[in-house]
């Protein structure tokens, strides 16, 4: 799958367009993968690594994906804040079974090095997380082996690509008129 920002903001209009949920921030971008329309970024499904440790998850991580930063991780869940109305929705773009292996409604993964894990509920209002002083998240304090596993428990991998600005665009195409202006000219003398 190509990741150049103008096929990403390309695959992000048509999703848009042909999804019907138009108004939604997390489209399906294939089997495995869903897109944040508002950064651009391509997660990897949260199901991908379920029931692994963190160390397969690494081993196991697709080329040009990493585990999400806390600030990228907070990119998603400003995008898919936890909402118990819109949980469904975002379980199944998320890739997440409702409900999940153990019978709860849950979407959970790790995060930056394996020490880190974010998560909601059903009905939770906020995101959770085990880091002490994440904004916006309400946080628990527990620590979690990163040798452990669950069949619940998935990552948050990213893979990012920018999506170029309008201008940035437009100033590609001024530039391409311009050198086909120029060489039309030369033709002509």
């Amino acid at each position: 799958m190509s990741s150049s920002p103008l096929s990403v903001a390309v695959r992000i209009a048509a999703l848009m367009a042909f999804s019907g949920a138009v108004h939604a921030n997390l489209l399906l971008d294939g089997p495995d993968t869903f897109v944040d329309t508002v950064t651009g970024y391509e997660w990897l499904r949260v199901s991908t690594f379920y029931g692994q440790t963190f160390s397969t998850m690494v081993d196991q991580l697709p080329e040009g994906y990493s585990f999400a930063t806390e600030a990228q991780l907070k990119t998603l869940t400003d995008a898919a804040p936890a909402d118990p109305t819109r949980y469904a929705y975002d379980a199944k773009v998320m890739g997440v079974p409702n409900p999940n292996p153990r019978g709860r409604d849950l979407i959970w993964g790790f995060y930056g090095d394996g020490t880190s894990w974010a998560w909601k509920f059903k009905g939770d209002t906020q995101w959770n997380t085990n880091v002490a002083n994440s904004s916006g998240w309400f946080n628990w304090d527990y620590v979690l082996d990163p040798y452990a596993k669950s069949a619940e428990l998935g990552a948050f991998a990213v893979k990012v690509s920018a999506v170029p600005e309008p201008q940035t665009v437009a100033m590609l195409f001024a530039g391409l008129g311009l050198v086909g202006a120029a060489v039309v000219r030369r033709r002509a003398i």
